[in-house]
């Protein structure tokens, strides 16, 4: 029960600084390959080299995790992105607003079971049906003892 709510609520937010995404695209590998989960922190400044999530402009829904190419002087720090196996750097110009932080760590894989676990059937087999166990053995442990305490009254009588 309780892994099943830590991999529900792990997805997203740790902490202000820490987040944790799973990674949905081949763009990374072989880096960083589709279903590693990445732990992101943020820092106070990018340089060149450094692998990024940031929030994309056209979706503010979707996360994307490239490579810092080049910095680029300006007032909101911008950076100019690429995907490891891309062949072309990301058009859209990255700006600090838009970072959610840099990967410092990965686990290959277990991004799927975080999707999963959020889809209607995760969501039944991981949190709905061990609830029901655990509410179904509380009662039936309510049901003894009031039928024992029963049972006692109705011999002291």
């Amino acid at each position: 029960m309780v892994l099943s709510i830590a991999l529900m609520a792990g997805y997203g937010q740790l902490s202000q600084t820490g987040h944790l995404f799973v990674i949905e695209s081949a763009s990374m590998a072989p880096n960083l390959k589709t279903g590693s989960l990445v732990l992101v922190w943020r820092f106070s400044s990018y340089k060149k080299g450094e692998v990024i999530t940031y929030q994309s402009l056209q979706n503010k829904r979707t996360f994307v995790t490239h490579r810092i190419e080049k910095e680029i002087e300006s007032e909101n720090n911008e950076y100019v992105t690429k995907g490891d196996s891309n062949q072309s750097s990301d058009v859209q110009k990255v700006s600090g607003d838009q970072i959610q932080g840099k990967v410092i760590a990965s686990v290959p894989s277990i991004g799927f079971l975080v999707l999963w676990a959020q889809q209607p059937v995760g969501v039944v087999i991981l949190i709905v049906i061990p609830s029901s166990l655990l509410i179904y053995e509380e009662m039936r442990k309510i049901v003894l003892e009031g039928q024992a305490l029963l049972k006692s009254l109705y011999k002291a009588k």
